[in-house]
């Protein structure tokens, strides 16, 4: 004869979920009850799995009476890289003899910035501007306003202006041949600083297919679009190198000028 025993968990805890916001860099600590359902003669806690965001104060209590409260307490710690992630799952296993209670801990990363860039082209003939516009926001999407938003590029630092919804924008004019590195920073009293880079190329006027090289190959795409509107479905992008809206002798003449030169 068999007779299934079902016996009721040793503890009960409080809360049985752990849910914190935290701003970068800072921490906070959550206490954490137990109530023994029965004597006890110990209990453990451990961290399980991904758990290095926080740590336990206490692990191990002995010799719990029945219906004695005991506490501990859990210290979270928010990274102040927001690299390693916004949101994090870790989980406590409450052992006790003849009981296993599982606690998540879950910590939201909140209060900063984020900041999405867009260069008006990746690739720029020599004498083009370098448009930016950057938008600023926080964690959860909706627009900041009044923030610092700076970019440097060649050594030369700019400040954005708003231009309103959280957009931002700049100018930067006579950048030197190369591949280059933009770095753009945002910054607001009462959040976490977000930074973020672009790359981008400034090539020699007449590299129509962009090689880092003016030569034949930019003159054959040169030819085959010769006469034709710039904008015409057959002209190869980029071949109406003055700008004047048509692809004719004068852009052939600024092409061969630099034929055979490179960037850096």
């Amino acid at each position: 004869e068999y007779r299934l025993v079902v016996a009721k968990p040793g503890i009960l805890v409080e809360p049985q979920e752990i849910n914190v916001d935290l701003r970068p860099g800072e921490s906070a600590k959550v206490k954490v009850r137990m109530r023994a359902l029965r004597p006890l003669l110990s209990i453990n806690i451990s961290k399980l799995g991904n758990s290095e965001f926080f740590d336990i104060e206490q692990s191990t209590f002995s010799n719990i009476r029945e219906n004695e409260d005991i506490y501990f307490y859990v210290v979270l710690r928010a990274p102040e890289d927001l690299r390693k992630g916004f949101f994090f799952r870790g989980l406590l296993g409450i052992r006790a003899v003849d009981s296993l209670l599982f606690l998540p801990v879950n910590m939201r990363i909140t209060g900063f910035l984020m900041l999405n860039v867009l260069a008006n082209a990746s690739i720029l003939y020599e004498g083009q501007s370098l448009n930016l516009k950057a938008r600023v926001t926080d964690e959860s999407g909706s627009p900041i306003t009044g923030a610092s938003v700076k970019a440097t590029v060649d050594g030369t630092t700019k400040d954005l202006v708003e231009i309103g919804d959280g957009f931002f924008s700049v100018d930067f004019k006579g950048l030197s041949l190369g591949r280059k590195t933009i770095e753009i920073a945002a910054s607001k009293p009462g959040y976490a600083d977000v930074a973020t880079s672009l790359e981008i190329t400034i090539t020699v006027l007449g590299d129509i297919n962009k090689d880092g090289l003016v030569n034949y190959k930019d003159l054959a795409l040169l030819i085959k679009s010769y006469g034709l509107p710039a904008f015409h479905p057959d002209a190869a992008a980029g071949s109406d190198l003055n700008e004047d809206g048509k692809v004719d002798y004068r852009d052939l003449a600024i092409l061969l000028g630099n034929y055979g030169k490179n960037i850096p």
